[in-house]
């Protein structure tokens, strides 16, 4: 009897989490100020150019990544760096798809992995390259190369002709249709098919994916650069392995404090 209900226990604890993420992100997605949708570029390389004066009212514009500005909007560290005027920076974050897939892979950790601050302000880091702000245009001729992100890590940018734009960051691909800078082009962000996860954050996932029934990735799908030996956010994420199971079925501190919002 008990082998028969555990998996529609599982689903439950999953569908719970998941629904309690979907409301933290409509209430910050809410709250978030009015700003006007992306332009057409003027030209071959230039910036989809918005009414907007930080990063995070750019992210606003977006409901395909409301998912990932509620994190943002719940976390003080992320909301204020990417509330900074004049700020020069490129961000890829994550579709609403792609998160919704990462924490269906996790299942029954789908708790755990929300309210683990080291592992979510890692990924953070990890799709935020400070110094500039980037078009796809200009990533598509530079690449093969290698961005330095907010955390130290490297993020690979390589071409791959069949790929909307041409290339992929990370691994992943770049959404066709959704990118965006401020008004004075010094911040850009493109939305990514897939989430940006660096090294120990990925090996952390994909634990928790095989713990809860997931298939193993390939090493390709799990690849994204070399992570410093003591980079920001690597040893806090290493400690979080030990955890253990009973943070599985909590939901984050974070999600609370977003659900206040």
């Amino acid at each position: 009897m008990a082998a028969s209900t555990a998996c529609p226990r599982r689903l439950v604890a999953w569908e719970v989490v998941l629904a309690l993420f979907l409301l933290a992100a409509t209430a910050a997605s809410a709250a978030a100020p009015a700003a006007t949708a992306p332009a057409a570029p003027a030209a071959a390389g230039a910036l989809h150019l918005t009414d907007t004066d930080t990063a995070l009212e750019g992210a606003a514009l977006f409901p395909q990544m409301s998912l990932l500005y509620g994190v943002i909007k719940g976390s003080p560290r992320m909301r204020g760096y990417l509330s900074r005027p004049g700020a020069a920076l490129t961000a890829f974050p994550a579709s609403d798809t792609a998160t919704k897939a990462l924490l269906k892979r996790v299942g029954k950790h789908a708790g755990a992995l929300l309210q683990d601050e080291a592992l979510t302000g890692a990924a953070f880091d990890f799709m935020v390259v400070p110094g500039r702000a980037w078009s796809v245009e200009e990533l598509a001729a530079a690449a093969p190369l290698e961005l330095a992100t907010l955390g130290g890590t490297k993020l690979a940018v390589t071409r791959d002709p069949s790929a909307p734009h041409g290339l992929r960051v990370g691994g992943q691909t770049v959404s066709p249709t959704f990118d965006q800078a401020t008004r004075d082009g010094r911040t850009a962000l493109h939305i990514l098919d897939g989430v940006l996860l660096p090294p120990p954050a990925a090996a952390q996932v994909e634990a928790w994916a095989a713990d809860s029934g997931a298939a193993p990735r390939g090493a390709a799908a799990l690849e994204a650069g070399p992570a410093p030996a003591d980079g920001p956010g690597s040893a806090a994420v290493s400690g979080a392995r030990g955890r253990g199971v009973a943070a599985a079925a909590a939901v984050s501190a974070g999600l609370f404090a977003l659900l206040a919002l």
